[in-house]
């Protein structure tokens, strides 16, 4: 049994990583300012939780309210695992260095 739901877990969390990658990369290209998408990719921001280090890059000076935050990145979305979150900064980043040499 133990066996069964380690496994479980684990997958679990890879679609958690997954399914974060594609919503991060689609708020980059569509949602995302420049600036946030900078502290990211810099790692300026890095904190030891993941929603923190999103925060961090939106809000360095922590003058909005987290659940603006997570509206401003998440919009509906409540299902959002650190796993999520972790994936969501990796395809957000991963989407900003595929254009960031035409920008800079």
């Amino acid at each position: 049994m133990i066996d069964r739901l380690r496994a479980s877990k684990r997958e679990a969390e890879a679609a958690d990583t997954t399914r974060g990658a594609q919503a991060g990369r689609l708020w980059a290209e569509r949602d995302a300012e420049y600036e946030w998408l900078k502290r990211l990719a810099d790692e300026t921001c890095l904190r030891s939780q993941p929603f923190e280090t999103l925060r961090a890059a939106i809000d360095p000076y922590e003058q909005i309210d987290p659940g603006e935050v997570h509206e401003i990145c998440f919009g509906e979305e409540n299902n959002t695992s650190n796993e999520y979150i972790a994936g969501f900064i990796d395809g957000a980043v991963e989407a900003f260095a595929e254009v960031r040499h035409e920008i800079d």
